[in-house]
């Protein structure tokens, strides 16, 4: 097996291509989007939650290190191209996140996005009062 050695200066040089990398930057505008319309919906429902809020700022805190990590290490180890698709595949979840807030928050949204997202669909709806109830039910016995 072949011993692979990073050097130093190589590292310091994909740090700062991270750092000017302007993927990264959309992923972190688009993870504090996120979690600003999260708390935005939070007080739209009268649903806050601050073991929730804490739990969801760990995960975001979570991913954005894996995603810098894997942009600094990846590319180092010869997979460019896997390190692009990381960052896009999490650029995407956290873009769709931010429209299912916006549309949880009764903003208006096309139909068609609407149609298509699981979280705004009225299957969604009657599946989480089901839930509610069901927990209601559980707690009450």
């Amino acid at each position: 097996m072949r011993k692979m050695i990073i050097e130093r200066a190589d590292l310091c040089n994909q740090v700062a291509m991270v750092a000017s990398n302007p993927y990264v930057h959309i992923f972190v505008w688009a993870v504090i989007v996120d979690i600003f319309s999260g708390i935005v919906k939070a007080f739209f429902q009268k649903i806050g939650n601050s073991t929730k809020g804490l739990k969801g700022l760990l995960k975001h805190l979570l991913v954005v290190v894996v995603v810098i990590l894997a942009n600094i290490y990846l590319p180092l180890l010869g997979y460019d191209s896997i390190a692009n698709y990381f960052i896009f595949f999490f650029i995407v979840q956290y873009g769709i996140s931010i429209i299912e807030n916006w549309g949880q928050m009764g903003l208006p949204l096309p139909q068609s996005i609407k149609n298509v997202l699981y979280k705004l669909n009225d299957v969604y709806d009657i599946e989480i009062e089901r839930e509610i109830e069901k927990n209601q039910e559980d707690f009450l016995k």
